[in-house]
Order: C-alpha cells, then structure tokens, then sequence
C-alpha cells in the first residue's frame, strides 16, 4: 500500500511538471501555424515539451537533486549564477509572455 501511495505522488508530481498551460494552448496554435509542416510542429513540440523537461528530470536524478554539485562542475560562480538567472527570467519571460 505504501508502494502504491510512493508511485501515485511520483506520478503526479512528474505530470504536473510536465504538463502545464502552455503544453494545453502552445500544440494547438502550432498546429494551427505550421499548417501543411505537421513534422517539424510536431517535432518542436517534442523537443521542448517532453525531450527538455525529461532531461532536466533526469540530471537532478543523476546528481540526487542537489544543484550545488549539478551547477559545481561548472565552477563555484556557477552555483551561484545559473540559479540566479534561471530563476529570475522564469518571471518576466514566462508571466508576461
């Protein structure tokens, strides 16, 4: 039972991660623009909407979700820096556009 309660939260914190507004809205006006170009649609929506986020789940496995030795191979300012920056365009970049 405790098993099942572990895959179920895992399940639906990586859905929700996964699946935002956007991935609801972004495929149909992609379908709607790219019109007679459906492969290239279809393989932007990929590329960003599964293969991106997969990739980041993935590294923060590898590295036990710790940033500080993700960001450490780069160097120290790295820890400090790429965070920063990340974070702060999620704001302005992903609200207002």
């Amino acid at each position: 039972m405790k098993k099942n309660r572990l895959v179920i939260s895992t399940g639906l914190a990586l859905f929700s991660m996964f699946f935002g507004s956007g991935n609801l809205v972004f495929p149909l006006v992609v379908g709607k623009t790219s019109q007679g170009h459906f492969n290239l649609g279809a393989l932007g929506i990929f590329l960003t909407g599964v293969l991106v986020p997969f990739l980041g789940v993935l590294a923060m496995c590898l590295f036990n979700g710790c940033t500080k030795t993700f960001f450490g191979r780069m160097g120290r300012p790295a820890v400090f820096w790429f965070p920063l920056i990340a974070l702060s365009l999620m704001g302005p970049f992903g609200v207002l556009a």
